[in-house]
């Protein structure tokens, strides 16, 4: 058994650890980690993040908030 995927995922985090040492505040760290956490969960997926934040960001501020779950089911 080996562990490859999951080292390969720790990567990132572990490059930029010192540039992600400060965050600034609270509010700032928490924002990097959902986006992290929304990155990553992209890739385990097969769907390349930057796709899917250009398209799900510019149909955010017309989708009705009641109805947000849709722009998950996009790309399952």
């Amino acid at each position: 058994m080996h562990n490859n995927r999951s080292e390969f995922a720790l990567r990132g985090p572990v490059v930029g650890r010192k540039q992600w040492l400060f965050a600034g505040s609270t509010g700032g760290a928490e924002a990097a980690a959902t986006m992290f956490s929304l990155v990553g969960s992209c890739m385990l997926q097969g769907i390349d993040p930057w796709t899917y934040l250009a398209d799900v960001l510019t149909r955010l501020g017309d989708h009705p908030v009641n109805r947000v779950h849709e722009l998950c089911l996009l790309y399952t």
